[in-house]
C-alpha cells in the first residue's frame, strides 16, 4: 500500500454482486422481471409487454447524445400511429 490507497485485484470475492453479466443478459432479466410485475398489476399474466429485440447504440459525441435524448422524449407521442400498437 502506498500513498494511502490500496490496490485490489477484482475477483468474484471482491465484487459486491458476484458474477459479471453481459448487457443482453441484464436486458433480458430486466424485461422478464418488469413484465411479470406489469402483468400482475394489469391482471394479464403471460401477456407480452416488451418488443422481442432492442436496438443498442454507442453514443459517441454530444450531438449523438442530444439526438438520442430527443428520440427518447418524443417517441412515446408516436404510439397512437405506431404499427406495433395492438389497438390500431
Amino acid at each position: 500500500m502506498t500513498s494511502g490507497t490500496a490496490s485490489v485485484s477484482e475477483s468474484a470475492e471482491t465484487r459486491p454482486y458476484g458474477k459479471r453479466h453481459a448487457l443482453p443478459e441484464m436486458v433480458r432479466a430486466f424485461k422478464s422481471f418488469s413484465a411479470r410485475h406489469i402483468n400482475l398489476l394489469r391482471h394479464t399474466e403471460g401477456m407480452s409487454v416488451w418488443q422481442r429485440n432492442y436496438y443498442d447504440h454507442i453514443i459517441r459525441n454530444q450531438q449523438d447524445l442530444e439526438l438520442t435524448w430527443l428520440y427518447i422524449e418524443s417517441n412515446p407521442a408516436q404510439w397512437d400511429t405506431d404499427n406495433e400498437n395492438p389497438q390500431l
